[in-house]
């Protein structure tokens, strides 16, 4: 029986085009001729488009800063609002009725004594927080800036938080978020507890007038979160709270 070698790699196949389909994926840069990567693009369109529907490209204005972009979807799939970045998309600036609302849910979950004894456990305790490394990276490289870490605040219902990083006039919060605020971690983690404390923090920057920032440094690069941090700073109506997440 013929055997057919390859002449980069000496391995022998049983038929031609067995070799050939070797040499293509194992040997050759460019799998496709200018040609094939052409009919394979036209192929592939038009099998979306039957199946998902006509893609069109418009340009829409960004529901949150009004700003022009382009953007492509499918036909009868156009969304209620598009955003021009990450940024205007995880921006959060609350109305009186959702202040209220936020208020109220705050309000019985001050009255609830298992929560309130969570919270007001140890003043001790939070000063001996544990911080992490992405953490004590992110506020190094923030120092030059105006930044300086930890600051201890308290609600009007004796509520203890600590912000990770704050700037020098106080009127903007960082949160650097690991695992910790997206799942629970392990069985002794009380992930509600987490939860809770993320929201009173985002109920107390927009009572305070405070840009409170997070940013996910597990998902995102350190030069990633420092961009976004700037770019959310330079945009920010300081007259106003506003909650904003990298995430």
């Amino acid at each position: 029986m013929r055997r057919y070698c390859c002449t980069e790699c000496t391995l022998k196949f049983d038929s031609f085009q067995q070799k050939a389909n070797h040499v293509r994926w194992q040997h050759k840069d460019q799998k496709f001729s200018a040609d094939g990567y052409a009919s394979l693009q036209e192929k592939s369109k038009i099998y979306n488009e039957k199946r998902y529907g006509k893609l069109i490209t418009q340009d829409i204005n960004c529901f949150k800063c009004n700003k022009e972009f382009n953007v492509s979807f499918r036909e009868g799939k156009k969304k209620e609002r598009y955003f021009c970045s990450r940024s205007c998309a995880n921006s959060r600036t609350w109305d009186e009725k959702m202040k209220n609302k936020i208020s109220i849910g705050v309000k019985k979950a001050c009255k609830n004594p298992i929560i309130k004894a969570k919270f007001i456990s140890n003043l001790q305790n939070v000063k001996k927080r544990n911080s992490s490394k992405a953490e004590r990276k992110l506020a190094s490289m923030l120092k030059n800036y105006g930044f300086t870490r930890h600051l201890l605040m308290t609600t009007k219902n004796n509520f203890l938080f600590d912000i990770d990083i704050v700037s020098k006039e106080k009127d903007i919060w960082i949160e650097s978020d690991g695992s910790w605020h997206f799942k629970k971690v392990h069985a002794g983690h009380d992930f509600e507890k987490t939860k809770l404390r993320d929201t009173i923090e985002e109920y107390e920057a927009i009572n305070r007038n405070v840009l409170l920032i997070r940013v996910n440094n597990e998902k995102y690069s350190i030069d990633e979160q420092i961009n976004f941090i700037f770019s959310e700073i330079r945009n920010w109506n300081k007259t106003v709270g506003k909650v904003t997440k990298l995430y």
